[in-house]
């Protein structure tokens, strides 16, 4: 009988359980594995039967709402939370039941850091905490580098760079705030 192997994580213990398994196939013995790691449990379940068309990438959706100038996000009613970068499933439940939602646009910088290139002019890198409850990687546009501060309120456009680049979510400081 073939039996997946899977690596789950470093653990000695968790190694050692998959050594007496492959030996001795006991189900009884996997199962609290499996239940722990729900995202391998949904993938040896079957959930992934194929792989998703272009269609229906969750990239290629997001990327279609960002051309549209929405900045989309999944939910996960299982979870109750929201879930950035798009996926297939969720990374809190193993569900492939997630929800598409608009993000209003708003947030606050959690971190950010000024890079300087070689050649070009400085720039931000920030994480932004959105409103919904999910971070993202991006940086904050119409200030100066140096000026961008953790806890600043933010909030979404669209950068579109063109040629074949995709669009992208950039951020600007709100006014008043």
């Amino acid at each position: 009988m073939l039996i997946p192997i899977i690596i789950l994580n470093n653990s000695p213990a968790v190694a050692r359980l998959w050594s007496r398994e492959r030996e001795n196939y006991k189900p009884q013995l996997i199962a609290p594995l499996l239940q722990r790691y729900k995202t391998f449990s949904a993938v040896i379940s079957g959930i992934l039967t194929r792989m998703p068309s272009n269609q229906d990438a969750p990239l290629k959706t997001y990327l279609v709402h960002l051309a549209r100038g929405e900045l989309a996000y999944q939910f996960s009613p299982e979870a109750g939370r929201a879930v950035f970068y798009p996926r297939m499933l969720c990374p809190f439940t193993g569900s492939d039941r997630l929800e598409w939602r608009i993000s209003k646009g708003l947030g606050t910088v959690y971190a950010t850091t000024v890079v300087h290139p070689i050649e070009g002019k400085p720039f931000n890198v920030a994480l932004i905490d959105c409103d919904e409850g999910f971070r993202l990687m991006s940086r904050v546009e119409n200030i100066a580098p140096e000026q961008v501060r953790i806890g600043q309120r933010v909030h979404f456009r669209v950068h579109q760079p063109g040629g074949e680049e995709p669009p992208q979510p950039v951020f600007a400081p709100v006014e008043g705030a």
